[in-house]
């Protein structure tokens, strides 16, 4: 990103010998206030209707537990991952949803974004777009770098690591360190891919409070994750990168006549209203009327496939 004068000249009519001095903080200022708007509907229904009719899975190589497996420079596995997507675009699909980690480029933020770069550019070679996902509140809340656990046969997701984690949300509000290390990490993973034509979106925060709701601490949820959630609104807008933010709504609560805090928030920041259900038929045609009632916007069902719920 290019900096800011301390001084800049404006000319207008009779004016225009003048020279008027901006402070480079309060241009700074303006501008960012600018870029952090919310895509209009009109915009973002353009934007829609330009791309194919969108099919695909959330993805990870088979050889990778999770995403540190992924990511990390010793397992990253570039052959399997072609091969892989070679089957996703023989099935159809043209859409990957990739769950990066804050802990993989922490350790090796070049290195990482080499192989994020690298797995664009095989999903590109099979047709297939992708929505990086930035942060994450499913499943193991304590995640390390370094070698991962062997998978736990018969278990879903045995070892799919939160990102930052349940540990970090507790702490996020009174530690500058661990914020202004993810304000970081969001930034540059934005800078680097922010005009990228083979990232289709950006799902800023999956889930937030799905691990405090599966645990039963209902309660925990807006207390721990609303900051979070709310940051990395503010962080991506200040980048303003040329594809649309989101953030899934995976709550039934935007059925009830008060949005609870969190599905509030991402209905209202979100470019793009992304949603999952793993419920049959009607539920999924429920969640879409309800979403409908509450948004212009067009609407991605980002996660699904549940035999067990009827969900197919």
């Amino acid at each position: 990103m290019g900096g800011y004068q301390t001084r800049t000249t404006l000319f207008s009519g009779e004016d225009s010998k003048k020279e008027i001095k901006i402070d480079s903080k309060e241009l700074k200022r303006k501008i960012m206030d600018k870029n952090k708007k919310r895509w209009s509907a009109e915009k973002v229904q353009a934007w829609y209707e330009k791309q194919s009719w969108s099919v695909g899975c959330n993805f990870i190589p088979s050889t990778a537990i999770n995403q540190l497996e992924m990511w990390q420079e010793e397992t990253f596995d570039p052959k399997t991952i072609d091969r892989e997507l070679g089957w996703g675009a023989d099935l159809g699909f043209n859409v990957m949803r990739v769950y990066l980690h804050d802990l993989a480029y922490e350790v090796d933020p070049n290195g990482f974004k080499k192989r994020v770069k690298r797995y664009l550019e095989l999903a590109d070679k099979h047709d297939i777009k992708t929505v990086l996902v930035i942060f994450d509140d499913c499943w193991n809340s304590s995640p390390v770098s370094g070698k991962q656990p062997s998978p736990e046969p018969h278990l879903h997701n045995s070892h799919w690591m939160e990102s930052p984690g349940l540990t970090q949300l507790e702490r996020l509000t009174e530690d500058d360190n661990l914020r202004h290390r993810l304000e970081r990490y969001v930034k540059n993973i934005l800078i680097s891919f922010q005009t990228d034509a083979r990232v289709l979106m950006w799902d800023l925060y999956n889930e937030p409070g799905g691990c405090m709701k599966e645990s039963g601490h209902t309660e925990l949820v807006g207390k721990r994750c609303l900051p979070l959630l709310q940051s990395v609104f503010d962080w991506a807008r200040e980048i303003s990168p040329s594809q649309p933010l989101t953030s899934g709504v995976f709550t039934h609560d935007f059925h009830k006549n008060t949005l609870g805090k969190v599905v509030g928030l991402q209905l209202k920041y979100s470019d793009v209203i992304s949603f999952h259900n793993y419920g049959p038929p009607e539920s999924m045609m429920r969640d879409i009327q309800r979403l409908k009632e509450l948004t212009d916007r067009p609407l991605i069902c980002t996660e699904y496939m549940s035999r067990g719920t009827g969900n197919r």
